[in-house]
């Protein structure tokens, strides 16, 4: 009976295993079991789809006014002064900002001497070589006379024409070192009646000329034109307002100067971005042509304006700070791709990107998940 008992008891234990074990295999295609042992059904699961607000990164020009001075550098400059004479003004060709040429007549001086000192001058000179070549007549007769003259002895001849010869070869240099001193006085005089003409010595670009009206004294020494000499112009300033120009950055110059208006193109060639810090915050533009920006002087107090034409701007809203660093996310395709810029000033909702996307990019501003 026992056994009979325990028989049926296994043969029922056995029945039910297979009957779970069809009901599993029936139904394994529909059931998921989750990490948490949770049995999970097909028709319970979500696809879930992430939507994405995207801005594309634009081109423009970012314009920057420097607000304190402003210099230029060339390779070389040249001053041009008057000399050790004071002289009178009479006409200047050039200007500041203006292109000259090797060889160029800048500007002309006459001296301040009078007709009358110049005629003094001849006067004087003729006399003393009339009166030198009439002296030199005596001197030479005395000579001769004594040379044919009768003495008591031979010894006594020869010492009275050596006397005679020697008086006259000192009255000789003396007074030819006094011609040639009338002579420097009379083409001083001269000098003093006619013009002085300042040539360019170079090529080059005229930083300054100092302003004169005809007939102004002009003191000796004085510095009248300044030219800047070499190809390469070179315009620097230290206003924290362009320090968003980094090293190569590709720019415009412009400056408005009355109605002549100013503009040149060039690059930066050295900014706070590599220099270290207790150099200061300068810009320097390398200009490709000085030509087109027609002017080597300091435009200090003008408008002077750097403008970036390749500045990229992207929405505030796309930036996300991680760590003190700035980022954007990317959608490339199906992809999402973060990449670290640099954030130069704002304009309006945009913020200028100085590096690390381009124009075209789709940056994401916003998503979420439906």
């Amino acid at each position: 009976m026992w056994f009979m008992s325990g028989l049926k008891r296994l043969l029922s234990a056995v029945m039910i295993m297979l009957v779970l074990l069809a009901g599993c295999s029936s139904g394994g295609d529909s059931v998921r079991k989750s990490s948490e042992g949770t049995i999970v059904t097909e028709d319970m699961l979500v696809s879930r789809e992430t939507t994405y607000r995207t801005a594309e990164v634009k081109q423009g020009s970012l314009t920057r006014t420097a607000s304190t001075e402003v210099s230029s550098v060339y390779t070389q400059t040249i001053q041009l002064n008057t000399g050790a004479k004071e002289l009178t003004f009479k006409e200047a060709f050039v200007k500041r900002g203006v292109s000259v040429r090797e060889g160029d007549v800048l500007a002309v001086l006459t001296g301040r001497g009078k007709p009358s000192d110049a005629e003094q001058a001849q006067l004087d000179l003729d006399y003393a070589r009339a009166a030198y070549l009439e002296t030199c007549a005596l001197h030479e007769e005395a000579i001769a006379k004594a040379e044919s003259g009768i003495y008591l002895s031979e010894d006594i001849r020869r010492l009275t024409v050596d006397k005679l010869e020697a008086a006259y070869a000192l009255y000789r240099l003396n007074t030819q070192a006094t011609l040639e001193a009338m002579e420097q006085k009379l083409v001083e005089a001269q000098a003093d009646l006619g013009e002085t003409y300042i040539y360019a010595p170079c090529d080059g670009v005229v930083k300054s000329a100092a302003s004169f009206s005809e007939g102004d004294l002009v003191p000796a020494g004085t510095a009248l034109i300044t030219i800047n000499r070499g190809a390469s112009l070179v315009l620097y300033t230290d206003t924290a307002n362009t320090a968003v120009f980094s090293y190569n950055t590709k720019v415009t110059v412009k400056w408005e100067k009355g109605d002549e208006p100013m503009q040149g193109t060039g690059r930066v060639v050295c900014s706070s971005d590599v220099l270290p810090g207790y150099v200061g915050k300068y810009v320097y533009i390398l200009q490709d042509s000085p030509e087109e920006l027609k002017t080597a002087y300091d435009p200090q107090a003008e408008a002077l304006k750097l403008v970036m034409n390749t500045a990229v701007f992207a929405p505030r809203a796309a930036l996300t700070m991680e760590e003190g660093r700035v980022y954007v996310t990317v959608l490339d395709g199906s992809a999402t791709k973060k990449r670290y810029v640099i954030r130069g000033p704002m304009a309006g909702t945009d913020v200028a990107l100085l590096q690390g996307v381009s124009p075209g990019d789709l940056v994401i501003t916003s998503q979420y998940t439906s």
